[in-house]
């Protein structure tokens, strides 16, 4: 299956086809490897053309917020067909909504919104205290406030979704 990836604002096609040994042969910039693929829970292990690599992240809404080697990427996955189906609906097709989700693991302070409201892309959305410091969650897109899947005082997971925001 052909697969759309959007990291860094730059597309990338990504081939992946199961074989019946149930390994994947993926092709990526005109490279093709072996990947062994073992997941639990948002924790995936893959074991790479001979290295070891492991990646956290789940799909959800949105894009995925994967951490690799200690970076944390926002990584949009598309396949062909959701791609060419987007493409024909075109302006009139449903916008995805955009999740907000907590960049690490901690307790909610202060959920800065409510539904309902406006907030534009970078604007602090939540507070998030960690190891006794206080860290900003920011939207990640312009939109209205659709759900908030939190509230004050509650403690969250690292790559948990505080709440959607959606055209409006």
């Amino acid at each position: 299956m052909n697969y759309f990836v959007n990291y860094l604002g730059k597309d990338r096609q990504v081939s992946v086809h199961t074989r019946d040994d149930g390994r994947h042969q993926v092709t990526y910039l005109g490279e093709t490897l072996i990947v062994d693929a073992t997941t639990t829970g948002d924790l995936h292990s893959l074991l790479v053309g001979g290295r070891s690599v492991e990646a956290q992240g789940a799909p959800t809404e949105g894009p995925w917020r994967l951490t690799l080697r200690g970076r944390t990427l926002d990584v949009v996955v598309e396949s062909e067909q959701e791609r060419n189906a987007r493409a024909l609906t075109g302006a009139c097709g449903a916008p995805r909504p955009s999740v907000v989700k907590a960049s690490m693991p901690g307790f909610v302070s202060k959920v800065l919104v409510k539904v309902g409201d406006r907030v534009e892309k970078g604007a602090p959305v939540a507070i998030i205290e960690a190891m006794k410091m206080e860290n900003e969650i920011r939207a990640e897109s312009t939109g209205v406030v659709k759900e908030i899947r939190v509230q004050d005082r509650q403690t969250v997971n690292g790559g948990d979704v505080l709440m959607v925001i959606g055209e409006g």
